[in-house]
């Protein structure tokens, strides 16, 4: 069974979804079929939430939960006159997760498609544009338009699609999409909760889960494990929540592993417009992180950055091997290499150079030696720090003595 993550590269499990363009007609009978379930709880953002839930079909069941008293009442106006908005209370516990999988339980259960969605707000002010452009993520991949709906709800009426969920959210101070979402403690909770729900699938630590958060649609078939588990609300830990290792971030990333299980694809979902902003931040981010890389660590692309990693497997491998570690190449690469050194927490013992020149024993403040005059056995690591036009040269001279181990970062092939 091949890991959710590397079944959605591999397939290109990504729905570009039109938003002004029909490409399905949703019988009335889906409709009714269908619920949307919302968690609000900051009273002063509902406007913004409001104006979204206008855009769903009449005909689509919406049921609001709040745990806020303030809320309540702002959403209860709302819901006054709409024939198919719910105005509910939820205890304050759990947040978005209990409303899903414990008040929302025996609504979910009795339809055939659903949606959820919560609202969200920054934890500082350092963080508002990212938290602005998750919601807009969150949202607007989700119920951007009523014909955005109906072509979702297009793709869950065939094939065996399960779960259509945003992608991660991508930002400035955000780092969940280009680094690994699980944490120990997380990663541990989502096995036991795996092994609880008696899920077949392959979630494993170093391959991503595809899912973080509860915003998505899906086919109750898919995720009918998880919803008909006995979840109450003291399941879950009480205010306030910490940021991570809670069972609520747990069942954030399992999402997909159950609907695998039920034999069901997760696959994202992107509003057209939100596809193209995404395109352009990724790439100005990308533009402006290779610039900085190349002036501080010379590291000007990604396959530049795994050379850099390869050389430092290296480097670490003689450094744990070797009582004494020299740089042989008191120059520019030298410079560079006693910097990512120490950047990396590994001891240089000098410098090796072929002659020394009485006025430069020392550079950056290590000592320099000519390497015939140091004691060279096995105990001895060499690392080569000169330009590959040299390294033939120098390579032959350190080869002379026997028992010292050597490496060349300017051969490992970009």
């Amino acid at each position: 069974m091949q890991n959710v993550y590397d079944e959605l590269f591999s397939r290109g499990l990504i729905h570009i979804i039109a938003d002004s363009q029909k490409d399905f007609k949703v019988p009335d009978a889906v409709y009714q079929d269908t619920a949307i379930a919302v968690n609000l709880f900051y009273e002063d953002t509902l406007q913004r939430y409001f104006e979204y839930l206008d855009r769903v079909p009449s005909s689509i069941e919406i049921c609001i939960y709040t745990s806020n008293e303030r809320a309540w009442e702002k959403i209860s106006q709302y819901a006054d006159g709409r024939e198919n908005v719910f105005c509910l209370k939820k205890e304050n516990r759990g947040r978005d997760i209990s409303a899903f999988l414990v008040a929302f339980k025996r609504t979910a259960l009795k339809k055939k498609f659903l949606c959820f969605l919560h609202d969200k707000k920054q934890k500082t002010l350092l963080l508002k544009e990212d938290t602005d452009y998750w919601i807009e993520n969150l949202w607007d991949n989700t119920i951007h338009s009523e014909t955005y709906i109906n072509n979702i709800l297009g793709l869950l009426m065939g094939g065996k699609i399960g779960i259509l969920t945003p992608p991660i959210p991508f930002g400035e101070r955000l780092t969940h999409w280009y680094t690994n979402r699980w944490r120990d403690d997380n990663f541990k909770l989502a096995e036991e909760l795996a092994a609880r729900l008696g899920l077949q699938c392959d979630i494993d630590r170093q391959k991503m889960p595809v899912t973080l958060g509860s915003v998505f649609w899906c086919r109750t078939k898919a995720i009918t494990k998880l919803l008909e588990y006995d979840w109450k609300y003291e399941d879950f830990r009480d205010e306030p929540l910490p940021d991570d290792g809670t069972i609520s971030h747990a069942i954030e990333r399992i999402f997909a592993y159950v609907a695998q299980d039920a034999g069901y694809s997760t696959e994202w979902i992107m509003s057209s417009r939100y596809a193209g902003r995404l395109i352009l931040s990724a790439q100005m981010q990308m533009a402006e992180t290779y610039q900085m890389t190349g002036k501080n660590f010379g590291v000007r692309s990604l396959t530049e950055l795994r050379r850099l990693d390869r050389q430092r497997k290296a480097i670490e491998k003689i450094c744990s091997e070797c009582k004494t570690v020299y740089l042989y190449g008191a120059g520019g690469e030298g410079r560079r290499f006693v910097f990512l050194m120490n950047f990396w927490k590994l001891q240089v013992d000098g410098f090796v150079v072929t002659r020394r020149e009485t006025a430069h024993d020392m550079f950056l403040g290590i000592p320099v030696y000519e390497f015939d005059r140091i004691i060279a056995d096995e105990t001895v690591g060499v690392i080569i720090t000169v330009g590959l036009k040299f390294c033939d040269e120098i390579e032959e001279i350190v080869k002379k003595r026997e028992g010292v181990r050597y490496y060349v970062p300017a051969r490992e092939e970009i």
